[in-house]
């Protein structure tokens, strides 16, 4: 035994016991997949001990029997497996299996998750169904007073009907104290709470340290550097040392990282410069893969989102799809979901990453997101809404993503995005004959510019003369139009003429004149409605409150059509006058009476109708749900819900109909609707100006009340999707990171630069970034004390 004080050992024991609790390690590395689960049981033999061919892992950890089936342990993976071992988590089943008892009988048996409980030195082995002592298997002799050491440490405990015997009299054997003693001062020495003897008394040895964990931070600051401006970090030429490090514009593209790498040391980072100029060739830690290693930031960040969504338990997904530079498929998923701080309530849509789809059906997709969901760490039972395009892969009733996941998570409803819907009712709205008419010549006009260069030049040219304090250089103004093509129908290309008098022509019509004012009426309209439903906050009712309104002052102006129609053709009059455009169509004649109607019955009347119809069509699935959601809102308990009247008279009715949804969610269905019924009472008839509004001060007044019930319903409420829209804002980041230059980028490295460049408010700690670093795998040089 150690000439140590007994009070010494029995701390470091006690500490290393501590290290090794379970509770610790839940949020560490995961259970093996359930097909490799599925594959133990099915070799299990019945003495319990695996078939299957050993592997050194399980999933991502480590399996105690794989290595001591190897023979030999070094220094390393006895580290990893004191700090790695696999341990199984609350869901984890252990196998069940039929066991021969010493009596001659068989019988089904498993593994008891209470024996790791009680004895911390005890793991579980997957691969043999069977536990070890973690320090006597690595650390005591081959035999103990002459005799050889076999069961929990060189063979599994697979004797269940005795185990806890065993183990306690195994924990009273001199190896076993001796082997905690060696295990717990293993693991100090490794984890620097104290070097050993020569290290200690090794100065220079922690000077190294020191500086090689300076150039490492220098290097990581460098790399974040690059990831939190979205910039990707490879060049045409990045391979190698870095040859004369203080000069940052060199003749060769070794892309960005390098280039901020010599720009800091052109900067004054004499630590960074010594590294690179006397440290070994193979340890430069400049190469792609160690970038790569580096790039644990992304998974830092990513983690650091999936706990606030764990921790909220109810959220939303979002997804849609974009081909990136490579011509392939990502698939970009976002979650929404309550986050709380500090007291405080707030709604969050973040980006969680981007995943290669090389198959677009529903199946494929639907199984690609949950998979990957998992594999993240989000915890699906809390899966409430289901935000996607209206493709028919994504949003198709029977074979579509929503709906194959909707039989899985009956509660994850769908919501079509609101910015799609507003742009299909703009589109439908415009199939109207004369504004599809005047849309096509609008669109011919913009491509007959934007697909010459000189004809851009001559468009700039133009528009400096007529609006010299225009700040736009591009075809935003009519008035542009009818002088530029002028110009350009005495151009000597024949084709370029006759497509400007064609177009000057279109162009200079009454009927384009009015029909753009109408359509810029509309446009000018909806949107503020387009801007209001991209933001993060924005919640169903919200958004059905705002389209609610768009609708009635279409409807508004419908009814006053002859008077807008008379306005709008005075203002069209006018211009055409000013620009030599003649006031006249054909069939119609040059009067302004019957010209009015002519645009009044033809334009304006059926581009409303077709739009207010869309509206009405494209939004009646969120106004149904937003109307549930609405009964709880505060400020819509003052009156009726403002449109179509989908709520019944019956408050009690509505309540009953929410909770035959989510009655699994709240603690009993009499307590739900008690609660409902004192909120309802709270707000009903108050006047305004003390009714909570917003979404914290919601949140804020029904905790204030003791409603948990109802503060679980809101909050689901909030939860629910509006728009796809912050799955579209990562496509810009996805579209600066893989260019056609760097179109090989892999997944991980386009995710991790991605992450944190979108979340750039999630801190990214240097130290802890090297420390995970130097610990990962071993380096070759000296990081760790």
């Amino acid at each position: 035994m150690s000439s140590q004080p007994q009070s010494a050992k029995q701390a470091r024991i006690t500490a290393f016991l501590k290290s090794q609790n379970r509770t610790g390690q839940q949020q560490g590395p995961k259970p093996p997949a359930p097909e490799i689960v599925e594959k133990q049981r099915a070799s299990v033999s019945s003495t319990g001990v695996s078939s299957a061919q050993s592997t050194r892992t399980v999933g991502d950890t480590l399996d105690i029997f794989d290595y001591l089936s190897s023979g030999t342990i070094d220094e390393d993976a006895k580290f990893n497996l004191l700090c790695r071992h696999w341990s199984p988590d609350a869901s984890f089943t252990f196998p069940k299996v039929l066991r021969r008892l010493p009596s001659g009988k068989s019988k089904m048996q498993s593994f008891q998750r209470s024996w790791l409980d009680r004895f911390p030195w005890l793991v579980y082995s997957p691969r043999s169904d069977g536990g070890f002592c973690l320090p006597c298997a690595l650390f005591a002799a081959e035999t103990a007073g002459g005799i050889r050491l076999s069961t929990l440490i060189r063979s599994p405990l697979t004797n269940l009907n005795d185990a806890t015997r065993i183990c306690m009299k195994h924990a009273e054997t001199g190896y076993h104290s001796l082997s905690l003693v060696r295990a717990a001062d293993f693991k100090a020495v490794r984890t620097s709470i104290r070097g050993n003897v020569v290290q200690q008394s090794n100065s220079t040895h922690a000077q190294t340290v020191k500086k090689n964990r300076q150039a490492l931070s220098s290097l990581v600051e460098c790399l974040k550097f690059c990831g939190r401006q979205n910039l990707p970090l490879r060049g045409h030429d990045d391979s190698g040392p870095l040859t004369d490090p203080e000069n940052f514009e060199t003749a060769k593209n070794e892309g960005n990282f390098r280039a901020v790498v010599r720009f800091r040391v052109a900067s004054g980072d004499r630590e960074l410069l010594s590294f690179i100029k006397n440290a070994p060739r193979n340890a430069l830690y400049l190469s792609p893969q160690i970038q790569n290693e580096v790039l644990i930031c992304g998974t830092m960040i990513r983690d650091c989102l999936v706990s606030m969504v764990n921790q909220s338990i109810y959220f939303s997904v979002l997804a849609d799809e974009t081909t990136d530079a490579s011509h392939e498929e990502q698939l970009s998923i976002c979650v929404r979901f309550v986050a709380e701080e500090n007291g405080l309530h707030g709604i969050q849509e973040n980006f969680l990453g981007f995943v290669n789809a090389p198959v677009l059906s529903g199946e494929a997709l639907s199984n690609l997101l949950m998979e990957t969901l998992e594999s993240w760490g989000v915890k699906l039972a809390g899966l409430r809404g289901q935000g996607y395009d209206g493709a028919s892969n994504m949003a198709g009733k029977f074979r579509g993503v929503q709906a194959l996941i909707l039989q899985k998570y009956p509660k994850a409803f769908y919501t079509h995005c609101c910015s799609h819907c507003l742009n299909l009712v703009l589109i439908n709205g415009s199939k109207v004959p004369p504004i599809r008419k005047i849309m096509k010549n609008l669109s011919d006009t913009l491509n007959f510019f934007t697909s010459s260069p000189k004809r851009l030049v001559a468009l700039k040219g133009a528009i400096a003369v007529l609006l010299p304090t225009a700040s736009h250089t591009r075809l935003k103004f009519l008035c542009e139009t009818r002088w530029i093509l002028g110009e350009l129908r005495d151009d000597s290309e024949f084709s370029t003429a006759h497509k400007a008098e064609n177009i000057d022509m279109r162009v200079r019509s009454l009927q384009f004149i009015v029909g753009i004012r109408i359509v810029e009426l509309v446009l000018n309209l909806t949107l503020p409605l387009s801007v209001a439903l991209q933001a993060k906050n924005m919640n169903l009712p919200k958004c059905a409150e705002l389209v609610s309104n768009i609708i009635e002052v279409f409807q508004e102006i419908r009814r006053k059509s002859k008077d807008k129609i008379t306005t709008l053709f005075n203002e069209a009059k006018d211009f055409a006058n000013q620009f030599g455009a003649r006031v006249a169509v054909r069939g119609v004649g040059t009067d302004d009476n019957q010209l009015k109607d002519h645009f009044h019955e033809a334009y304006l009347c059926p581009f409303l109708d077709s739009v207010v119809g869309q509206l009405k069509e494209r939004f009646t699935p969120l106004f149904k749900k937003a109307a549930k959601c609405n009964i709880l809102m505060p400020m819509s308990l003052q009156h009726h819900f403002p449109f179509l009247g989908l709520l019944s008279d019956c408050p009690t009715k509505d309540f009953n109909d929410i909770l035959d949804v989510y009655e699994e969610d709240v603690s009993s269905r009499g307590c739900a609707l008690a609660e409902m019924r004192i909120w309802h009472n709270k707000w009903k008839g108050k006047d305004g100006s003390i009714v909570p509004s917003t979404f914290p001060d919601i949140m804020r007044a029904v905790a204030d009340t003791m409603l948990p019930n109802v503060k679980i319903l809101l909050q689901i409420f909030w939860t629910l999707p509006v728009t796809t829209a912050s799955a579209e804002r990562s496509f810009s980041q996805l579209r600066r990171l893989k260019t056609y230059l760097r179109n090989t980028t892999k997944e991980e490295r386009l995710t991790s630069l991605a992450l944190m460049n979108a979340h750039r408010d999630v801190p990214l700690p240097t130290d802890e970034i090297v420390r995970i670093f130097a610990e990962t795998k071993y380096r070759k040089l000296d990081i760790l004390l």
